[in-house]
């Protein structure tokens, strides 16, 4: 025969549920919590990496500006 659970026990079975579903969303924020880690990291990275290539273009730069004058400036020519 089937019986009607108490009043407290459907807040057992309840309160049973709401952890359950609590763990499972405590779990799932640590993974997002992970991930954005690894993604931060990532920017970091590439953020550092932009930063060096935008300093090795400078120095690029300032090398080609640096042939570019030499070539333009008229070259003495000492006779022997």
């Amino acid at each position: 025969m089937f019986t009607i659970p108490s009043r407290s026990t459907t807040l057992q079975l309840r309160l049973l549920k709401v952890n359950a579903e609590l763990k499972i969303k405590s779990v799932y924020a640590g993974r997002l919590e992970a991930l954005l880690r690894m993604r931060t990291e990532k920017i970091d990275e590439l953020t550092a990496q932009v930063d060096q290539l935008r300093m090795q273009n400078r120095r690029l730069d300032e090398e080609a500006e640096h042939l570019a004058a030499m070539v333009a400036r008229p070259q003495l020519i000492t006779a022997e």
